[in-house]
């Protein structure tokens, strides 16, 4: 059991990176709590409030880009960051940041993905959306930074395995592994919890934009209230 205990010490000390909150955020802001409360914590990133048609939207820079950023609410709680290009662009640039967002994210290590998103370079959009009415979506997940719920969960399954012998044959090196895998199981249950997506929106004739959103999955009903 000592050993036991060492092998798990050693596993949680080495993963020790990720944070308490497992709540997903954008510009170190996580998106819970009132709009008011999470638009105020943008704001003060050096965001400006203005009047988009009927809305209050915060504008400003994000990413390299002009952007509006709009916060959209399950009852009283924030569930969702919205963040929409200022400025339309036409096909082939519209393309280009698309597959440019691809590549950062892909290469973020916040984040994890499934198959490469990106948009091939000898593909019309313009065609594929209006004849096909396909769409260009991307998502990724954000990993949390720390997570005492994670540590938990994996400590209750490993005490689980642990009592019922399956580690009683292994090595050390063995039974770290063992830890490992699920350590990363929860680790992708909590991130599915956690997504940033994005797409292609028509703005006019030829012209395009990013619309990309941050999630928080813990604050959408889920079907409780069924």
């Amino acid at each position: 059991m000592k050993k036991y205990v060492i092998t798990l010490f050693t596993f949680l000390l080495a993963y020790s990176v990720y944070a308490k909150e497992d709540v997903i955020e954008f510009l170190g802001i996580p998106v819970d709590g009132s709009k008011t409360e999470v638009m105020n914590q943008i704001k003060a990133k050096g965001f400006n409030l203005m009047e988009l048609g009927n809305m209050k939207v915060l504008n400003g820079r994000f990413n390299d880009t002009d952007v509006y950023i709009n916060a959209q609410t399950n009852g009283d709680k924030v569930y969702r960051l919205v963040i929409l290009d200022a400025q339309p662009m036409s096909e082939s640039m519209i393309k280009i940041r698309y597959n440019n967002l691809c590549h950062q994210f892909v290469n973020n290590p916040k984040y994890i993905s499934g198959e490469d998103p990106s948009i091939p370079e000898n593909e019309n959009i313009s065609f594929e959306m209006k004849v096909h009415g396909k769409e260009y979506q991307a998502i990724f997940f954000q990993l949390p930074s720390e997570s005492g719920i994670t540590y938990e969960k994996v400590l209750a399954e490993v005490k689980s395995l642990e009592e019922a012998g399956t580690f009683n044959n292994l090595s050390e090196n063995e039974k770290y592994e063992e830890c490992k895998k699920i350590f990363e199981k929860r680790l992708l249950e909590v991130s599915s919890n956690r997504p940033v997506w994005f797409t292609i929106t028509e703005a006019g004739f030829n012209e395009y934009q990013i619309m990309m959103f941050y999630e928080n999955r813990y604050n959408l009903s889920n079907g409780k209230d069924l």
